[in-house]
């Protein structure tokens, strides 16, 4: 009973962590909450993208990395899939799901302000404005001609998407912003 109490106390106190690191990182770093994208737009979003041979795709602030799962699930020809994550947690998370699947998405713990984008060819992000804001001028500096960029419900500020899609997410309609750098 003694270790059944102190296993439920370790899990309180993990998530109470959790919590109180999202809260300090959002309201005082402009970080994004940890949350997920919608199954139906990830579908849609994959569906209307152009895979390359030898792609690499990269999902910014991965959460779980489901993009990643559904581009590793119909698209096993791409070369590399990286999911980046700041929040111990969600890494740690997605770190054991994918090792326990024997999935070759690689998963790395890191402020995605340091992470070079010059040679991907696809990135995901579902984050909030602010830090879309804040991205802007890194793909602006790293990304090469042709690579995909792709926003759920954020846009980028000062590029125009060559496609919006909407896809329901519960009650609400929300779009998902392509753009080509």
């Amino acid at each position: 009973m003694i270790y059944f109490l102190l296993a439920a106390v370790a899990v309180l106190a993990t998530l109470a962590l959790f919590f109180i690191e999202q809260f300090f990182q959002v309201l005082f770093a402009g970080y994004a909450p940890f949350y997920s994208t919608h199954k139906k737009a990830l579908k849609k979003i994959v569906a209307n993208l152009n895979f390359k041979d030898n792609c690499i795709i990269y999902e910014l602030g991965c959460g779980n990395a489901g993009f990643l799962r559904l581009i590793e699930k119909q698209h096993p020809e791409v070369k590399q899939l990286v999911g980046v994550e700041y929040y111990w947690w969600p890494f740690l998370l997605a770190k054991i799901q994918l090792a326990l699947r024997g999935s070759k998405i690689k998963i790395v713990r890191r402020n995605l302000f340091d992470i070079n984008l010059k040679n991907v060819n696809i990135i995901y992000c579902y984050l909030n404005q602010p830090m879309m804001d804040k991205l802007e001028k890194k793909f602006q500096q790293e990304c090469q001609s042709g690579t995909q960029i792709v926003s759920y419900q954020y846009p980028l500020k000062n590029h125009s998407p060559f496609k919006v899609l909407e896809v329901a997410s519960g009650r609400q309609q929300r779009k998902i912003y392509f753009y080509s750098w």
